[in-house]
């Protein structure tokens, strides 16, 4: 694993975290479906790398 992959995996929670702190509403921040999206975009990302 390449150092880069770490950099590209930390940076899907650093740009939430930038959407959060930039958010009007923080208590109303939807965890669920950011860590949803989250989620999603890992496996999909797992799934396209297991064919490379």
């Amino acid at each position: 694993m390449s150092w880069l992959n770490l950099v590209s995996f930390f940076g899907i929670f650093a740009l939430c975290a930038i959407a959060w702190a930039g958010s009007e509403a923080r208590k109303q921040f939807p965890w669920k479906v950011m860590l949803v999206g989250i989620g999603l975009q890992l496996l999909v990302g797992f799934w396209c790398f297991s064919f490379r």
